[in-house]
């Protein structure tokens, strides 16, 4: 079992260790939770990095064969991917706003819920769902907040999240819902504008027609999802991947010749701090934060400082300003 636990390390920082990781962060707050560690050496699955690192389980469904067959050959499921298309199909002919065509793509409380009672019964520890649990969800840390529980309720919980996880792309990025940083993150389009009907027409026709073949029943909503961010350009989950071939290279490599027993933590991370105004490259507080990081790297506190950061002001500037 592993031990995360958070401590607070001076006014700007506190230090977060996942047994070897470093996080520095603003709080005061001293938290600890438990879980299983993940494999280090787990690559994952999926061509499509956004996709994959925002719906992994849904991935997973799609990319392992033996799960993809379990799921594809369930009657309510299959009853289910039907039910969807049909609703897609008869929203070209009847919506008359935005809001109705993405209304027929979200995944509803119930059907949510009916995927859930499926997932639990199809569970078996030694079938292709038993297997994907234990050969990819758990060693991939990708839903390390639900590894303490069983591992059917594991499954449950992952695609909980990857089905909510869709729904939220499609509410902020295709209904124009507020996100958390309106600023920075909000949709691109006028969602009351006659040019946004016809493109949410197009962009429901055209998943009706790349999904019209599938046997997964979350293809559609799930592809909806994708084409939400591609077309709002909220591609940032594949920025700079594969990290470890281009922009983390260096530091990749590093980490094989660096004798781990010297150090406390093993990565300092300096959490954004603005700027909220156009055309200057970093705040106040950002350059305390990072002198306060360097404080900490030259006291030997860790191997490596990350700086966080990324499309702030203006929205959807290229890259994290404090890097450059």
């Amino acid at each position: 079992m592993g031990v995360n636990h958070y401590l607070t390390t001076n006014k700007f920082l506190y230090a977060m260790n996942f047994k070897k990781y470093l996080f520095i962060l603003l709080s005061f707050t001293v938290l600890y939770s438990y879980g299983q560690s993940p494999d280090p050496n787990y690559k994952l699955i999926g061509e499509n990095f956004v996709q994959t690192k925002n719906y992994y389980l849904l991935t997973l469904l799609q990319n392992n064969a033996a799960a993809k067959q379990l799921i594809s050959n369930d009657p309510e499921l299959t009853k289910l991917k039907q039910a969807k298309l049909d609703q897609i199909k008869q929203s070209l002919t009847t919506c008359k706003d935005a809001l109705c065509f993405t209304q027929n793509i979200k995944f509803s409380d119930d059907e949510i819920k009916t995927v859930s009672d499926r997932l639990a019964s199809l569970y078996q520890a030694d079938n292709a769902l038993g297997n994907l649990v234990k050969l990819h969800l758990i060693p991939s840390g990708t839903y390390m907040q639900y590894q303490s529980l069983p591992a059917v309720q594991m499954l449950v919980k992952a695609w909980e999240q990857d089905a909510k996880a869709v729904n939220y792309a499609i509410e902020v990025y295709a209904e124009g819902r507020k996100p958390n940083y309106p600023a920075i993150d909000s949709i691109s389009f006028n969602v009351k504008s006659r040019q946004y009907l016809n493109l949410a027409y197009d962009g429901s026709a055209t998943i009706l027609d790349e999904s019209k073949d599938t046997k997964l029943f979350f293809i559609p909503s799930m592809n909806y999802a994708l084409h939400c961010l591609e077309i709002n350009e909220r591609d940032d989950a594949a920025n700079d991947e594969p990290m470890t071939l281009k922009g983390n290279k260096n530091a990749f490599n590093r980490i094989k010749t660096i004798s781990w027993a010297q150090y406390k933590y093993t990565l300092i991370l300096v959490p954004g701090a603005g700027p909220d105004v156009e055309g200057v490259a970093l705040s106040a507080e950002g350059m305390l934060r990072c002198r306060v990081a360097a404080l900490r790297y030259f006291e030997g506190l860790a191997p490596f400082v990350m700086v966080s950061g990324g499309k702030c002001i203006p929205t959807k500037q290229s890259i994290a300003r404090p890097m450059k």
